[in-house]
């Protein structure tokens, strides 16, 4: 039996909607323009929106507990398929008054502006299906990747208004509008190990706080890059050059790297500067950890002044509760064993452990 959900009270509309998935609400915001009103009215209980830009797909899940995410939708993106297929039906991408704006005053980035009005369209063709799990699969044109893809970051941002997560493979990078707005985190991966692509992709969001690194890169980054300003940075496999500039130029809070190979002395003088107030005002931690061992981590603080763990000075177990990583668990430390270095100017005290696997840091408040 169908239920006229319009023609009820609105806080039976409200049970109604709430009660379905995410999947469905998505897809009755788009029924209608008075559906869409009744649906974008309503708050949903989730903390993280996560979208996934990837070879073939756009993918959208969200997450109620920060930590497992429920699948929305995915885009699968095809050459072409032609209208007498079945389950096919049009979704809106836009119009003359850009639907958009009816909630947020953003304009569109011009190429999208410019492509939505030469194809003087205000709807695109879908293929609706379902994979072997059941989840949603909406089948578009390859050819309006950039402009689908753009728009539906926007409709979730207004039907679920959390800030986003990015996940994106370095290799669709052209796929990407020339502002896909704010972003707090983003996870990138892929082939392309390029530092001109890398940035280009960052220059792309607005407000980025977080950047996993997977992708190798071993060419530099310039000096005002996104990479060296964010609140946490983690690298999967740091390369000599870019642990380099890192000790040198990194301004945030957080720096974690899980496959590194570097000279050892970059730490000595990492520290040095750290101690005379030099640089590395915001940081908080660093956890460094080796590709095949530090050899030699003996020596790296025989010329720097240490002290022992002090109960009356400082805790013993220092907490990550701060920390932001994607991935990567942000556990306590137990640092009573660690050794304790003084800034000169503040007297803040910082805790270090280096070891032939790991080198980590922390800084007291």
């Amino acid at each position: 039996m169908s239920i006229k959900i319009l023609q009820l009270p609105y806080l039976a509309q409200k049970e109604i909607i709430k009660g379905m998935d995410y999947t469905s609400i998505f897809l009755l915001s788009n029924c209608s323009l008075k559906m869409e009103k009744v649906v974008f009215s309503l708050r949903f209980n989730f903390v993280k929106l996560r979208c996934a830009v990837h070879k073939p797909r756009f993918a959208v899940r969200v997450s109620e507990d920060d930590d497992r995410y429920i699948h929305v939708v995915t885009i699968e993106f095809v050459e072409k398929f032609s209208e007498n297929e079945e389950n096919l039906f049009r979704f809106r991408i836009g119009d003359s008054n850009f639907k958009l704006n009816s909630g947020s005053s953003e304009e569109p980035p011009l190429e999208i502006k410019n492509q939505l009005i030469f194809n003087v369209m205000s709807s695109a063709i879908f293929r609706y299906s379902r994979d072997h799990e059941g989840k949603c699969v909406l089948y578009g044109c390859r050819q309006l990747r950039r402009e689908i893809q753009w728009v539906l970051h926007k409709e979730f941002q207004r039907l679920f208004p959390r800030s986003s997560e990015f996940l994106i493979d370095t290799t669709t990078h052209q796929t990407l509008a020339s502002s896909m707005s704010k972003c707090e985190d983003v996870r990138l991966n892929g082939e392309v190990d390029k530092a001109e692509v890398i940035e280009g992709i960052l220059s792309k969001f607005m407000g980025v706080k977080n950047i996993c690194l997977c992708s190798t890169v071993s060419d530099p980054f310039t000096s005002n890059s996104t990479i060296f300003n964010v609140e946490t940075l983690s690298i999967e496999k740091c390369e000599p050059a870019l642990m380099r500039s890192l000790l040198h130029e990194f301004t945030g809070c957080h720096f974690v790297s899980l496959n590194s190979y570097f000279d050892l002395t970059e730490i000595e003088s990492f520290l040095t500067r750290w101690m005379s107030n030099e640089a590395f005002h915001n940081l908080e931690t660093i956890e460094i950890y080796a590709r095949i061992g530090f050899f030699g981590f003996e020596k790296i603080l025989d010329n720097i002044r240490t002290q022992p763990f002090n109960p009356s000075r400082r805790p013993a177990v220092y907490s990550n509760s701060s920390r932001k990583l994607m991935y990567i668990d942000n556990k306590d430390l137990d640092c009573s064993e660690w050794v304790d270095i003084e800034r000169q100017l503040d007297k803040k005290v910082a805790s270090i452990q280096i070891s032939f696997e790991v080198i980590r840091f922390v800084v007291w408040n």
